[in-house]
């Protein structure tokens, strides 16, 4: 049968549009993970800054004197980090900071209130560990400068 013509199954063209963009979704996920992998990979392979090495004790001690002018500009940590640079490290339990609270305590029992959400800072002599200096700063986000204490100078 030579002249019969034949018609095309109209599925079958739908079939083969959402083949392709089937295809074509599959190849934009695989191309943004791609991505997505390469960006992790690059950052994964940046090391992280190291933090700043601490200022030498005697500029801290030197220093120490403009700390009392933060406290009526309502300084704050960042302040404070500004003007003696990193702390030698961070305290949650030490010795000289409890005698400090205790002693605090004591004579603000009623006057000022202990602040919440206290941090300590402190900053140790590295040829002498009785010279130190501790700062209390409270009250998070913004971390106001609420008393200091030095000892060994």
């Amino acid at each position: 049968m030579t002249g019969q013509c034949t018609t095309a199954d109209p599925d079958q063209g739908a079939a083969r549009k959402v083949d392709t963009a089937a295809r074509f979704v599959c190849i934009l996920l695989i191309l943004g993970i791609l991505w997505w992998l390469t960006a992790a990979i690059r950052d994964a392979r940046v090391p992280p800054a190291p933090p700043p090495a601490p200022l030498p004790f005697q500029e801290v001690e030197e220093r120490y004197r403009k700390l009392t002018s933060l406290w009526w500009r309502a300084g704050n940590r960042a302040d404070v980090h500004r003007l003696l640079g990193p702390p030698t490290y961070g305290i949650w339990n030490d010795p000289a900071i409890r005698a400090v609270e205790r002693a605090w305590e004591h004579t603000d029992r009623h006057s000022i209130p202990r602040p919440e959400n206290r941090v300590w800072d402190k900053w140790v002599d590295p040829d002498n560990s009785g010279r130190w200096v501790i700062v209390l700063s409270s009250g998070y986000p913004s971390y106001r400068v609420h008393r200091s204490e030095k000892n060994g100078f």
